[in-house]
């Protein structure tokens, strides 16, 4: 019995109750159209019966199948032709076919063979040269620039998960080491005093970071407001703060007092500002030697990321090597590092090579999703003493702040955090894979590349790709998924900006967000990732917006 197409095989099976599908869905999709793309596994079992260990053999023998434990496969796995029959192939072709094969020696010797086929249907064929992806319309060349990419990004998800592990232990660790008890999660109201949860919390980040304290509070709104607090604790009139790592982050400008008008800047208080500029990409080592040389520069500022410009994220060894430069020229100066969305990319952090300080916001790595507000500051005692007092006032520094219920967060934040930050590195590496597959330049990092930040950057050309990529963005996205986001004026950005967040918690950039200035080259930045599962669906959306 030979069958022409594979409607007809299909049918017979089915009719003999022999065709299982792997969910409605794929049924239902099978009934509505003739040509389907799907994955198709044949799972057959031999009943029990005298002949059952000479067909096992006779099996063994055919290269057409495999075993894995207790049950048969066919080696080839996809496309209608490995499996069915098809106008093209001769009767010779098609008696070789799996499902003839099994037919006919089961109708020779006599036997009964459970026959299971699961069809998960990934796809079909539309007029509109789309296909069903897991529920969701996708275009055949998104499904098929997803699927290649994830091949590629298959080394470096192992390297990442290596970096994960590493990071897991160190934080389990420093939980043990501390003694947790689900006592260290209670509420304390009013002005906080004697909170043991909160300041053993602070501990765990100190001993993570291999620091000598830490300031993890509620009150710290963000990253930007715990840079504010940080450089106002540290900083007095006609002090000198100097950037070593350029032109820092839209956000910080304004605290700086180098860009808006705030009559409560930095620079309105009276503090010095200068710049030295990267140089191919890295510090410019003998500038900063000479100028920390001079002697009056307080405070030596650093960001690992990005921010809003197109240099490459500076790793930590190369952070390591500023601080030894800054370290000879003058061991006075306070050496701070913005780590926003560098925490547990890489095992070591800037503190491991000597940094005073280092800033961070729960709404990015280390709040893992979970700790709904929140920033942290972890460094050399006597800075996180200065950055206290500034944060709740002089003489009561740590002692003062409510812990506002978010203990339990905080500690689940962090815990989780080397996992997700995991997650949202290899949803950013397929998403720079799935860009360069799609023809698109200037992606930054390529998913070759070294990581020490959850950021993905890609000049998309045109406005209209920048706000169809964040719309895509958003439309793969847990919360508000029917949003379209337009660009507008933000506060604290000097240009429109188009954002899509569709987040859990407001701003929370560990999440899966996108947004970009409405400027050439019309650059994306995007970061987060709660899973690698989420980040990749809303990547595919993202990138289906674009080019369909």
């Amino acid at each position: 019995m030979l069958f022409e197409n594979t409607a007809e095989i299909i049918g017979v099976l089915k009719a003999n109750g022999l065709c299982r599908f792997g969910n409605t869905a794929a049924s239902a999709l099978y009934e509505k159209t003739e040509d389907f793309y799907a994955k198709v596994h044949f799972l057959f079992y031999i009943k029990k019966n005298d002949l059952s260990r000479a067909f096992a053999q006779f099996l063994e023998k055919n290269p057409l199948f495999s075993r894995k434990r207790s049950k048969w496969h066919c080696r080839k796995s996809r496309g209608n032709a490995s499996f069915f029959e098809s106008s093209r192939k001769t009767p010779k072709e098609k008696a070789r076919t799996p499902l003839h094969f099994l037919y006919k020696y089961a109708k020779i010797n006599s036997i009964i063979i459970d026959l299971s086929i699961r069809l998960t249907v990934k796809g079909h064929k539309t007029k509109g040269h789309t296909m069903n992806f897991l529920g969701f319309d996708f275009s055949e060349k998104t499904i098929a620039l997803a699927e290649q990419a994830e091949k590629d990004c298959f080394e470096r998800f192992r390297e990442i998960d290596g970096v994960a592990m590493q990071c897991s232990a160190k934080v389990l660790r420093a939980f043990q080491e501390a003694r947790v008890s689900t006592a260290d999660f209670l509420e304390i109201t009013g002005y906080g005093y004697d909170d043991p949860g909160r300041d053993k919390l602070e501990r765990i980040y100190a001993h993570v970071f291999g620091a000598e304290d830490a300031l993890v509070r509620p009150q710290l709104m963000s990253g930007t407001h715990a840079l504010a607090v940080a450089l106002g604790g540290l900083l007095k009139p006609n002090d000198l703060l100097l950037s070593v790592s350029g032109e820092p982050y839209d956000t910080l400008r304004s605290v700086i007092g180098t860009s808006g008008e705030s009559r409560n800047s930095l620079m309105a208080y009276g503090v010095r500002y200068e710049e030295i500029d990267l140089r191919d990409g890295t510090f410019d080592f003998d500038a900063i030697r000479a100028r920390i040389a001079k002697g009056d520069v307080k405070v030596a500022e650093i960001q690992r990321s990005r921010g809003y410009s197109h240099r490459k994220s500076l790793t930590v060894s190369q952070i390591g090597e500023a601080i030894r430069v800054i370290r000879e020229a003058d061991p006075s100066v306070i050496i701070l590092v913005d780590n926003c969305y560098g925490d547990f990319t890489e095992v070591k952090e800037p503190t491991d090579f000597g940094a005073d300080v280092i800033v961070g916001s729960m709404m990015k790595n280390l709040g893992a999703g979970l700790a709904v507000t929140g920033a942290y500051c972890v460094g050399r005692r006597d800075c996180i003493e200065d950055i206290a007092d500034r944060l709740t006032a002089p003489c009561i520094g740590k002692s003062l702040g409510a812990n506002m219920n978010q203990l339990t967060s905080f500690y689940k934040g962090l815990f989780m955090a080397p996992s997700v930050v995991a997650s949202a590195l290899k949803s950013m590496v397929f998403a720079a894979r799935m860009l360069e597959l799609a023809g698109f330049e200037h992606i930054s990092p390529t998913y070759l590349e070294k990581r020490t930040d959850i950021v993905q950057t890609v000049d998309l050309g045109t406005e209209e790709n920048l706000v169809n990529f964040c719309r895509g963005i958003q439309a793969g996205s847990p919360v508000e998924s029917y949003v379209s986001p337009i660009p507008d004026d933000m506060p604290g950005y000097p240009h429109k900006e188009v954002m899509a967040a569709g987040t859990f918690t407001t701003g929370a950039t560990i999440e899966l967000s996108c947004d970009g200035p409405c400027t050439p080259p019309y650059t994306a930045y995007m970061q987060g990732g709660l899973t690698y599962e989420y980040g990749k669906l809303g990547i595919m959306h993202a990138i289906d917006y674009m080019i369909k």
